[in-house]
């Protein structure tokens, strides 16, 4: 230990007897340092010691600083403790952090001159939504002030993004009390709501339109508040927003909030053309509120004898249509030869496909058809790691020799270039702005619009072996060669919880879709569910899964899916455990993922290297609306239907199910004409 070293650690010395003269002689010498060095032990010590001998001595040689490098320090040290004394003497001196945005925007606010922040820039901005929160309630009253009387476009850009992507509520309500407005009308349409400026929002977008384009790429738990607003304040024009949507992408939320607006407003009818866009549940769900209404349409109506039909269909549909294994089918969308499908990434929106390996090109596929859509070649080295980001719209490249590029796709252009050391697995948040790549025993947290490491993320000197990001991009879980998984909160780094890991070593991560949940698994195919931040442990299920290679959530969070190598995907209940069914499927599965209708894709980087999607065999019953079934459904429909066997729950939800299809389409094919599934066999 150096000298220095050693005299600041005297200055801390607890120790019973000697400590107080150890102390004493330590700050003896330490105001007599001429430098910048002795600043922030001598402030500490004003914090941390009851000792006024060294309290008067430490002060006594602050209120000497000139130089604005020390003055930062000291204020440096008040704004994490808000200290009394070290307030009182920055008062006195009048003294103003230069150097750091952060503290000077708090020292400002303490000064009582809120006013010289109007001009803030963005990053500015989100320091003052922090202060907002301040344990000070004058200066986090301040701070709000400040907010409402922002000057720049750049620190309302700041709130708009801290509202929308990091549901910041202090962000939200700055923009309400502050009355700013976005030039973006499908922006501005979702912020009234969030606001509760509803007279205002539905006389900018009475027709929904605006909403509409919002709507076609908000992320999940955005669409899932704006239906919960929609039906806490019936919103018609929300209503009309969903109009403009593919029934087979609305979300049951929004089915269930949307029978509420419009009984709420009597539409009536508008209920009744609902009913035959929905899936059978939601169908009869609606014609059983019409029912309870005592609505239904005029006699001579040509619709009438439909409406009948379900009004009596529904009373005999109990629960919800079975799901076992056996309806699920098949499809394979990629085929690689060795070396050429080792990894793969889908997008968050199930638009694309990525696939690398041992070469170096990187290839993308659209969803669900497979066709090619861009192939990026030239790469600086082998693949190692790819991950999509931006809602599919950018694709980050991890190769061998220690970059990482970032592509727009599907253009493939180059965006970004980070220096990744050793990188071997990336992660990217959905807006595509932060991207996490683990090297040796780090994390690095790379602004990518900058090109700059914003957080590095220690992982207590052991190898990261696994990173995961949660869906909301607010959640980064990893672990390591020690055997503890951590999470950490996203953007800022901060460790939120840490845990052992499974016993034997953990094999798979995966948040759930609101990152309440992290479920982890082992290598001996045991699944564990954890709530966060608490780490309580929900359920552990043995999957029969050995080497476990990837885990996922189903967007409702009731099912996740297991895969591994032992030829099989698992579906388990949640949180009972109850194994759902499995589906054949192929050595390393190394990646599962779920859209939003519920359908699965996994990927293998072994054996044939093929991706494959698996969906149940009749979507129409339980994801999608009835005008989506396909031609080979409705066989198989008609040829369930007519097997003596079938269950009487199953005959009725598969008669409620042919009802619509006729309505729509008229009539069924025949049953002779030969229909052939997607995998290329006839049923």
């Amino acid at each position: 230990m150096s000298e220095p070293d050693d005299v600041i650690a005297k200055l801390f010395d607890q120790t019973r007897l000697v400590g107080r003269f150890r102390r004493r002689s330590a700050v003896d010498v330490i105001v007599t340092w001429d430098d910048v060095r002795a600043v922030e032990p001598l402030a500490r010590a004003v914090v941390e010691l009851r000792d006024d001998h060294v309290q008067r001595k430490a002060l006594d040689r602050l209120g000497q600083l000139t130089e604005q490098t020390a003055v930062d320090v000291v204020c440096e040290v008040w704004a994490d403790t808000r200290h009394p004394l070290l307030d009182a003497l920055i008062r006195e001196k009048g003294w103003l952090a230069a150097y750091q945005e952060n503290v000077r925007i708090l020292g400002l606010l303490a000064r009582g001159e809120a006013e010289s922040l109007m001009g803030v820039n963005r990053d500015g901005a989100a320091f003052l939504v922090a202060a907002a929160s301040d344990r000070d309630p004058h200066l986090a009253e301040a701070a709000a002030r400040v907010l409402t009387q922002l000057q720049r476009a750049d620190a309302v850009d700041a709130l708009v993004e801290m509202a929308l992507e990091h549901d910041d509520l202090r962000a939200l309500q700055a923009i309400r009390d502050g009355g700013y407005s976005v030039a973006d009308p499908s922006v501005s349409a979702v912020l009234l709501i969030l606001t509760q400026q509803l007279t205002a929002y539905e006389a900018h977008d009475p027709t929904g339109a605006h909403l509409a384009d919002a709507l076609q790429s908000a992320p999940l738990p955005r669409r899932h508040q704006l239906a919960l607003k929609a039906r806490e304040h019936r919103l018609a024009p929300w209503a009309y927003a969903l109009r403009r949507l593919p029934p087979g992408e609305i979300l049951p939320v929004e089915w269930d909030c949307l029978l509420t607006v419009l009984l709420s407003h009597g539409s009536y009818e508008d209920i009744w053309r609902w009913s035959v866009r929905a899936s059978v549940p939601v169908a009869l769900g609606y014609v059983r509120a019409l029912v309870a209404a005592d609505w239904s349409p005029a006699l001579n109506a040509p619709d009438a004898r439909l409406f009948r039909k379900l009004a009596g269909l529904q009373e005999r549909c109990e629960g919800e249509p079975d799901a076992s294994g056996e309806r699920i089918i098949a499809s394979n969308i990629f085929e690689g030869s060795p070396g050429h499908a080792t990894l793969l990434a889908v997008s968050s929106n199930w638009h694309f496909m990525a696939v690398g390996g041992d070469h170096e090109a990187v290839r993308v596929f659209s969803l669900p058809d497979g066709e090619p859509v861009a192939s990026l070649d030239g790469l600086p080295g082998w693949t190692r790691a790819v991950a999509f980001g931006g809602m599919g719209r950018l694709l980050a490249i991890a190769t061998m020799n220690n970059r990482t590029r970032v592509h727009r796709i599907p253009d493939g252009e180059i965006v970004a270039s980070l220096e990744t050391p050793d990188v071997s697995v990336i992660a990217m948040r959905g807006d595509g702005r932060l991207l996490a790549a683990s090297c040796g025993a780090r994390i690095d947290l790379w602004d990518v619009e900058r090109e700059r490491i914003v957080h590095a993320i220690g992982n207590q000197g052991r190898t990261v072996k696994r990173i995961e990001m949660g869906p909301r991009g607010r959640a980064l879980a990893a672990w390591g060669s020690d055997g503890v998984t951590r999470v950490w909160s996203l953007p800022d780094g901060a460790l939120l919880t840490a845990f052992d890991g499974a016993e034997g070593g953990l094999a798979a991560l995966a948040f759930n879709a609101d990152e309440t949940q992290l479920a982890i698994s082992d290598r001996g195919g045991i699944l564990r569910v954890y709530s966060l931040p608490s780490c309580e442990l929900l359920c552990e299920v043995s999957t029969e899964t050995k080497a476990i290679r990837s885990l996922a959530f189903r967007p409702d969070g009731d099912v996740i899916a297991v895969g591994g190598h032992d030829h099989f995907v698992r579906l388990v209940a949640l949180p009972e455990g109850e194994l759902l069914g499995q589906v054949d499927g192929y050595a390393g599965a190394s990646v599962l993922q779920w859209n939003s209708l519920g359908q699965l894709l996994t990927g293998a980087v072994e054996g044939n290297r093929t991706a494959r999607i698996w969906f149940p065999a009749l979507p129409p019953l339980t994801a999608l609306a009835v005008q989506h079934a396909r031609a080979d459904e409705i066989a198989w429909a008609q040829r369930r239907h007519q097997d003596p066997q079938l269950p009487r729950q199953d005959r009725t939800w598969l008669t409620a199910w042919g009802t619509l299809v006729m309505a729509l389409r008229g009539a069924l094919p025949r049953k002779e004409e030969p229909v052939q599934s997607e995998t290329g066999t006839s049923f």
